[in-house]
């Protein structure tokens, strides 16, 4: 019966060329080193012992019988020697070179970007504006890659997540549906970047506990039922729409609106200052680029300069007067 035990992976790199019988041997002999280095054997000897030394190999009543010694040390009159089984060389092994697994060449395909605002019920805030990169590709061999955001003049270079985004476009515009319950009506289509990535189904159950979240156009939904109809293409049904405060983006959408599905793993989180919020923000990799323009917290109500009142202080209300316009200037308040 196979264990189910995770064993530790090592990678030895051994500048020389072997035949394959002697490649075998020494990668059991490397085996049977290690194997044997579990066992440890201490043992306190008398002082007519004081001659071993590490390497020193002895012969014991016991199994295995041949031991070599690890680590000498004299405690007093006490020789304490810490010894490992001895092992020796592996016999030559029938064995055969095999083929070469040829790598297959895989020209990499042009990067699909989504720029996500976290302001839209993904945690972020217009005080900690946030971005999202989601980007995939149609090709296999993904790694991050460099990417640049720009804002108000400033630049930042990251990189984009290790895994790829499970992104792609809508082939019907979304209807809009009551965010309070499942809409079990309308249905949308969506083709995927990567025709080897999947959507799955959930139930219920899932749904309550926020599974299947995905944006479509600046919309946060949840789908329950996720049908393939052909390569990377699925539809998705029993939706919940308008999740996560967005349920004034339910109207509005149209073929082709962006749709990615909410991974952390698969998502560049972008932290940008305070007053960035507002601003327009653009990602580049390579030739691609996205954009969108980050909310801005609402504005207080308007406030009118001071007027009316029976007792006027004319150099108070001017000054007042000075400090509404600053802020109305600087787009603190409302004009």
């Amino acid at each position: 019966m196979a264990s189910e035990e995770r064993g530790a992976e090592e990678r030895r790199e051994l500048p020389s060329v072997l035949a394959a019988g002697e490649a075998k041997a020494l990668a059991q002999q490397v085996l049977a080193r290690t194997w044997a280095e579990r066992d440890r054997l201490t043992l306190r000897l008398p002082p007519s012992m004081l001659g071993l030394e590490p390497g020193s190999r002895i012969e014991l009543d016991l199994t295995p019988r041949r031991w070599t010694v690890n680590q000498c040390t004299v405690d007093g009159l006490v020789v304490v020697a810490e010894l490992r089984p001895a092992t020796g060389g592996a016999p030559m092994l029938a064995a055969e070179a095999g083929r070469v697994v040829a790598s297959s060449d895989v020209v990499e395909g042009e990067v699909s970007m989504v720029l996500i605002d976290a302001s839209a019920g993904l945690g972020g805030t217009p005080e900690q504006p946030t971005v999202l990169v989601a980007a995939s590709s149609a090709t296999p061999g993904w790694r991050a890659k460099a990417i640049e955001a720009r804002y108000g003049g400033q630049r930042i270079s990251a990189r984009t997540a290790a895994r790829k985004a499970v992104l792609g476009f809508a082939d019907n515009a979304l209807a809009a549906a009551d965010p309070a319950v499942i809409d079990t009506i309308n249905t949308l289509d969506v083709t995927l970047v990567d025709a080897d990535h999947w959507l799955v189904s959930c139930d219920d159950d899932a749904l309550a506990e926020g599974a299947n979240l995905a944006l479509v156009g600046k919309e946060l939904v949840q789908f329950g039922q996720a049908d393939p109809t052909g390569p990377g293409i699925f539809r998705l049904s029993r939706l919940l729409c308008g999740v996560r405060g967005t349920e004034a983006a339910v109207n509005g959408h149209v073929t082709g609106d962006a749709f990615v599905l909410i991974e952390a793993a698969a998502l560049k989180a972008i932290t940008l200052p305070p007053w960035a919020e507002g601003h327009d923000v653009s990602v580049t990799c390579g030739g691609q680029s996205a954009g969108l323009t980050l909310a801005s917290k609402p504005k207080p109500a308007a406030i009118a300069d001071p007027s009316g009142g029976t007792t006027a202080d004319s150099e108070a209300r001017a000054a007042i007067a000075q400090v509404l316009a600053a802020l109305r200037q600087q787009g603190l308040i409302a004009p």
